[in-house]
């Protein structure tokens, strides 16, 4: 993978449920700017899950904008929870949505870079859509630290909850997390899959085979 290409580098810990989420959201400090967001998250891949197999994502979120998102990566050996990934992203046209949901194929055939990148790593595949999830992100501080605090709705009606923070210093971060939680009596472990494993794991998909 050349060494150019952009780079998610995400700390990721699962929140037992919905009282911890509760206690580190009132706990933490707001963050400047923007404090919540409601994402919706659309993924695509083949019939036979082949990008999803290797690590890859290729999702549609729209949060008011449409965002077309190609990744690459997973867990980084040694650090738990800790996620290294190839990331390009893209604005398109939020009418674009409905139209891709109604075709995927129309996702292969865009000139968008995130497109571009995705054959560069996959021989061409055919598409559908795979499934979808709404994320409520809520944003807060600890020390320098951005949190994203995450309510993730799954189709079936279930919701995990999940703490995230893009950082190159994965153990100073782990640190100023796990000191957080151990205040606050927060049942929490590193998240070891990403939001669309997680999607997958609950409609029985086996990435395995």
């Amino acid at each position: 993978m050349p060494k150019n290409e952009p780079r998610e580098l995400e700390l990721k810990y699962h929140l037992a449920g919905k009282k911890d989420y509760q206690r580190l959201l009132e706990d933490c400090s707001p963050a400047p700017g923007s404090v919540y967001a409601r994402q919706e998250n659309y993924y695509f891949d083949s019939p036979g899950y082949e990008i999803a197999k290797q690590g890859g994502m290729l999702r549609l979120r729209f949060d008011g904008e449409l965002k077309l998102c190609f990744k690459l990566g997973g867990e980084k050996p040694g650090h738990p929870g800790y996620f290294d990934a190839l990331e390009i992203e893209e604005h398109l046209e939020p009418e674009f949505l409905q139209k891709a949901l109604e075709a995927p194929q129309e996702l292969a055939c865009l000139k968008a870079h995130p497109i571009k990148v995705l054959w560069r790593h996959f021989k061409p595949l055919v598409l559908v859509q795979i499934g979808d999830l709404t994320t409520h992100r809520r944003y807060r501080m600890i020390d320098d630290f951005l949190l994203e605090l995450d309510e993730v709705a799954y189709p079936d009606g279930g919701v995990t909850h999940e703490v995230e923070i893009e950082t190159p210093f994965p153990e100073k971060a782990r640190q100023v997390l796990l000191s957080r939680f151990n205040k606050l009596g927060i049942d929490a472990s590193p998240q070891r899959k990403s939001k669309l494993q997680g999607l997958l794991k609950r409609q029985g998909v086996d990435l395995l085979n």
